[in-house]
């Protein structure tokens, strides 16, 4: 009978790490079997948890940690999670200062005995999962990469602690060598998962600092999960930060594994809704709609069909894709920048994208309300920086009642460099009520038909 086990590797990031944690919360809901735990760094950390079968205990933590939890640093210098190094704080700066220079690099003591409050090595042995972490001996100059059955009895902690020791940290000694974080030399240690013989192999990336080496995937299942917004730093411990990364996590998990549909947004997938939208665009309103959107890109391009229509529209990555209403979806929520880090059910995004497309029309008619001349010369400045820093949705409007000719061509060009996705998106907000009117027909004339069928 085939194993369907996994190995879990988890990569470092400081603080992001909170993101394996909802990995983790995926996983578990999932029914995924994880028999190995291989990290590095804030990985190293969290695996060492899961292998005790600390998750609960983990999620705890990381719904109230904090920078205090990881270095022991004044609470003047702290300011929003983050070190902030005040002038005006002198003795603040100077108590920091001299523990900087007794420790040779940041006091970690605070995050040692979080470890030694959780972590116990004998249960971690006993239970049987495996694990294993990687640092660099900076005393050889050379990596280490270790198993469980290789780690000296009452080291595990430290071999945690070398491995999560970032630069400017105090360096951890194991028998006299002084380490430093893996990060160094491999910040994802795939390859260890690879060479202790696991086949079935689930790689979590948080985009952390440090060296990220080629992966063989040769014979291998393996499953690779990465945080789709880049957001963050090594050191953020800002509370909003981290319980929106932590849900990242999840979200990003269950759509890597099927349960959420969606590029940018994360849609619970209704199949009986998405054939149905399937058969509403051989409607005549709506294969006219798409032709005439698509024209708009190139006016020399006469579609002769939807379909073909569909494909000039899409973003490229999407122009293969067999379900078309949560591209369709997917980029009309991009276009009104919709919050990202949630699950959607399509008639919550669809009221939510009714509501932010009025509210995005009352800031257009506000706008342009101003000195004309005011509100071209900062468009101009938008193209010339290539920075465009308004809801894509009012560019759209800018550009079909509002700007002259001179300003459309740049603007148009680049609108299609930074949001691929207008277009399409778009073309869905000028179908999205007659399709909903649609869908609802169909409902009705459903639920005569059974009434009509039970009655007989």
């Amino acid at each position: 009978m085939e194993n369907n086990h996994y190995c879990l590797v988890l990569s470092g990031g400081g603080a992001k790490g909170v993101y394996h944690i909802g990995v983790w919360k995926a996983l578990k809901e999932l029914g995924i079997q994880v028999d190995a735990f291989i990290g590095n760094s804030i990985g190293a950390v969290i695996s060492a948890f899961l292998a005790q079968g600390l998750d609960e205990v983990l999620e705890v933590i990381g719904g109230s940690i904090g920078l205090d939890y990881v270095l022991n640093i004044p609470k003047d210098l702290i300011v929003n999670g983050e070190l902030n190094i005040r002038l005006n704080k002198k003795d603040a700066f100077k108590e920091f200062y001299r523990s900087v220079l007794a420790k040779r690099g940041l006091d970690t003591s605070p995050f040692r005995t979080l470890l030694e409050t959780h972590i116990n090595e004998d249960c971690i042995r006993r239970d049987g999962k495996d694990f294993g972490v990687v640092s660099f001996n900076l005393s050889e100059m050379k990596p280490r990469e270790v198993y469980i059955e290789e780690m000296e009895e009452g080291e595990l902690i430290n071999y945690v602690l070398a491995s999560s020791a970032f630069p400017g940290f105090e360096r951890p000694e194991i028998g006299g060598k002084k380490y430093i974080d893996g990060g160094v030399y491999d910040n994802i240690p795939y390859a260890m998962a690879r060479s202790r013989g696991y086949k079935n192999i689930i790689v979590v990336d948080i985009s952390g600092i440090g060296v990220k080496k080629k992966m063989n995937i040769e014979g291998v299942r393996m499953v690779y999960i990465k945080n789709s917004i880049n957001m963050g730093r090594v050191l953020d411990f800002d509370r909003k930060f981290l319980d929106e990364f932590t849900q990242l996590g999840y979200l990003d998990t269950m759509r890597t594994f099927g349960q959420l549909t969606g590029f940018y947004y994360f849609i619970i997938p209704n199949t009986e809704l998405e054939e149905s939208f399937k058969e509403y665009l051989k409607s005549v309103p709506a294969q006219s709609r798409i032709i005439s959107r698509a024209m708009t890109l190139n006016k020399n391009y006469h579609p002769s069909t939807a379909a073909e229509a569909v494909r000039l529209l899409f973003p490229k990555r999407s122009r293969f894709d067999r379900q078309w209403l949560p591209v369709f979806v997917d980029c009309a929520a991009k276009s009104l920048s919709l919050k990202r880090i949630r699950k959607w059910k399509y008639d919550e995004i669809f009221e939510e994208m009714l509501k932010q497309e009025e509210s995005v029309r009352v800031q257009f008619h506000s706008m342009i309300a101003r000195d004309r001349k005011k509100i071209e010369a900062s468009i101009r400045k938008e193209i010339r920086k290539k920075s465009l820093i308004k809801t894509p949705y009012i560019y759209h409007l800018l550009v079909e009642h509002y700007l002259h000719e001179r300003l459309k061509k740049p603007l148009n060009r680049l609108l299609s460099e930074r949001f691929p996705e207008l277009a399409t998106g778009v073309c869905f907000l000028e179908m999205m009520q007659d399709f909903i009117t649609y869908e609802s027909t169909q409902k009705d004339n459903a639920a005569t038909a059974f009434s009509w069928k039970r009655d007989q």
